[in-house]
């Protein structure tokens, strides 16, 4: 069997995973109890003011689950991002139509995976016909 190329020997950079607001405080035990994740690991938590309560309530967290380290290279975490709609019930929320369209409590959104040679690996995309250019998104204060 043919070795495939080195551009495709990929890893997991970050993924991200869509839960209905029931199972949200689960996916935090869910990390420290199965996969030991430390409040050190809590990489960021986005928090949000509820429109109906007034209180702050987490939107968003992402937390570091593992390191990958590549030879001489600075070491590569792996990292899952987990968001609930933040929206009260009867308002328009991106996530709660993600997740009901699917028919879910929870909906894996993507997996952005790590390539070792990002050009080879675009130009065997072009070459087998797929056109896409996917954006790194950054916060505000970066």
């Amino acid at each position: 069997m043919a070795q495939k190329p080195n551009f495709m020997n990929f890893t997991v950079d970050h993924m991200t995973l869509l839960l209905q607001p029931r199972l949200y405080n689960v996916a935090y035990c869910v990390f420290r109890l199965i996969f030991g994740t430390t409040p050190d690991d809590l990489l960021y938590e986005k928090r949000r003011k509820n429109k109906e309560t007034g209180k702050e309530t987490s939107m968003t967290f992402a937390t570091k689950i593992g390191e990958w380290s590549p030879g001489a290279r600075d070491p590569l975490n792996t990292i899952i991002a987990v968001v609930q709609p933040s929206e009260a019930a009867h308002e328009p929320s991106h996530v709660r139509e993600m997740l009901d369209g699917h028919e879910s409590a929870a909906h894996w959104q993507h997996i952005a995976l790590r390539t070792p040679d990002l050009i080879s690996f675009h130009k065997h995309c072009v070459e087998r016909g797929v056109n896409f250019v996917t954006p790194i998104l950054k916060d505000e204060h970066e």
